[in-house]
């Protein structure tokens, strides 16, 4: 007898160890999972598929959400949901989650101006402490079951938001997560009730047309403002150390960086493959939404003493004077501030020195690739010879040291820029008897030449 119950127990486990290591499809469980998480979160959920293992738990396959607030829409989709939980916390009344893994997301978030023109509020929320892992209960009708999540996991995501009907997109790819420190306290929007901490790495961000590379950071997200203390990155020009926050409270969201480039690489800004010496940078960056006319930037540069680089712009210069003035010229050290602003970059007066060259640049330059620059060049009147401009011109102009300045308009685009000496200042400076008389008014007329702009 005893024999029979044993066996009969023993054929019971291999059952129950069957069951429990099985993954079993259960569509109904699995709507009724998602309608509950939607009423947690705010947002429409749907799957088409669900699978529930005893022992792993739970695996939602190709889930779509959307949810809207006012001014801001969401939509995501992702390949896979996975909970892995722990099974004796769940005997004893806890859904203790060990990870719960998205897979492959997709996230759209789409933004437009509140009724008003105004920007839409935040809800209030009470102040909630992150906690380790996600402590709440199920609400009054599902017994004050506990839930415990331990970690989230975001993997090969991509991010994109962008304005209705305007221009600017911002494109995230390759998005990595880790959030180990996880709380969330329901609210009428999703984003405000979250708070977390992790760290987080991502393949390329596209702000437009400029790429942004490795990016990685520690981030903290709490009353819908996401924090970056120690972001890092990569640009075609050098790589930065940033501190940066975004602020999904407004709409269109607001964001700010403090970025430092220690070693910018000038050269590939003009074209050129060497010459300049490296630049160290410093940025304030604040905008609103994607679009990238609503960036504010002021930065200071710092360029190390190099030689003037075979760039186009410089070919054309010593064209113009008939002459190789700049072209190969050793130049000292200098440093230059800008601003950004209405995708325009301010260049505020930046001045080149080398041993028979003085150069004062300012103007602008486009985003969308236009420019338009000012340039005030002395350096030795022999040899120079300027379309349009007599010989006696450029004797009269010249100071006792033999050296003479000659304005210059710069335009078109980085790529194809224009050069035209300014015969016509020059002419009127000659009738006017302007004589230099040592190098140092040289310089001083290098600042005077450039005309005082509106910014």
């Amino acid at each position: 007898m005893l024999k029979r119950v044993l066996i009969g127990l023993g054929v019971l486990m291999l059952i129950a160890a069957f069951l429990a290591t099985r993954d079993w499809d259960a569509p109904e469980l699995g709507r009724k999972v998602l309608a509950k998480a939607g009423e947690a979160t705010g947002a429409r959920l749907t799957a088409s598929g669900f699978r529930f293992n005893l022992l792993r738990g739970v695996v939602l396959e190709n889930v779509e959400a959307s949810s809207a607030r006012e001014g801001r829409e969401m939509t995501a989709s992702l390949d896979r949901l996975v909970l892995e939980h722990r099974l004796g916390p769940l005997l004893s009344g806890t859904v203790a989650i060990n990870q719960v893994v998205l897979e492959r997301p997709k996230i759209e978030i789409v933004e437009w101006d509140a009724p008003g023109g105004g920007s839409s509020s935040p809800p209030e929320i009470s102040e909630s402490p992150a906690s380790e892992g996600m402590q709440t209960d199920a609400g009054a009708d599902g017994g004050g079951v506990a839930l415990d999540v331990k970690e989230v996991r975001l993997e090969d995501g991509v991010f994109v938001l962008r304005r209705r009907d305007a221009e600017g997109l911002t494109r995230v790819e390759g998005l990595d997560l880790r959030i180990r420190d996880f709380s969330y306290q329901p609210g009428p929007d999703f984003l405000a009730s979250l708070t977390a901490e992790g760290d987080l790495g991502i393949d390329k961000v596209m702000l437009n047309h400029f790429e942004l590379r490795e990016i990685a950071s520690v981030f903290r997200l709490a009353r819908a403002r996401f924090e970056m203390p120690e972001l890092s990155l990569t640009t075609d020009y050098g790589d930065f150390a940033s501190d940066a926050e975004f602020d999904f409270n407004p709409t269109p969201y607001a964001y700010r960086f403090s970025a430092r480039g220690p070693s910018i690489d000038v050269n590939r800004c003009v074209g050129a493959s060497s010459g300049f010496g490296p630049a160290s940078i410093e940025l304030d960056i604040s905008g609103e939404g994607p679009d990238p006319k609503a960036v504010v930037a002021d930065g200071v540069a710092s360029l190390s003493a190099g030689n003037f680089p075979d760039a186009s712009v410089f070919r054309q210069i010593d064209q113009a004077l008939g002459k190789d003035v700049v072209v190969g010229s050793p130049y000292k050290a200098t440093q230059a501030s800008f601003r950004l602003e209405n995708g325009v970059v301010s260049l505020a007066p930046l001045q080149l020195e080398a041993e028979r060259l003085l150069m004062a640049v300012q103007g602008t330059a486009s985003l969308d690739g236009p420019i338009d620059f000012d340039l005030s060049l002395a350096t030795d009147r022999e040899g120079i010879q300027i379309d349009g401009v007599g010989a006696n011109i450029l004797d009269v102009l010249s100071d006792d040291n033999g050296w003479v300045p000659i304005p210059i308009h710069i335009s078109g685009t980085t790529e194809n820029p224009r050069v035209r000496p300014d015969g016509g200042a020059l002419v009127a400076q000659a009738g006017s008897g302007l004589k230099r008389e040592a190098s140092d008014a040289a310089k001083r007329a290098i600042r005077g030449l450039i005309p005082k702009r509106q910014h």
